[in-house]
C-alpha cells in the first residue's frame, strides 16, 4: 500500500502526531500536552487536546500521555 500524502495546507510544516486525516494515526498515535495540535479541522477531541493544554497550564492537571479511543462511536481523547 503506497502512503497517499493528505490534502492539507499544513501538511509539510504540521508535527501534531493525531493527524484527522491519516486514520492510523487516531488509532495508534499518542499525544503529549506538550505537542502540536491540528490546527486545520475542528473536531470533539482536538477541543479537548486544547483543554488539557489550558488545564495543564493552570496547574490543574497533571502531565501525562493521552490517546483516541472510540466511545459510542465517537472519538475522545483518555489517559494511556
Amino acid at each position: 500500500m503506497k502512503f497517499r500524502k493528505p490534502n492539507c495546507p499544513k501538511w509539510d510544516t504540521c508535527s501534531a502526531p493525531i493527524c484527522p486525516k491519516i486514520r492510523y494515526s487516531m488509532r495508534e498515535c499518542i499525544w503529549f500536552p506538550d505537542e502540536e495540535i491540528c490546527a486545520q479541522i475542528q473536531r470533539p477531541w482536538i477541543e479537548q487536546q486544547k483543554e488539557i493544554q489550558k488545564q495543564l497550564e493552570q496547574g490543574e492537571v497533571e502531565w501525562r500521555p493521552y490517546g483516541l479511543q472510540k466511545k459510542n462511536g465517537a472519538w475522545v481523547l483518555a489517559p494511556v
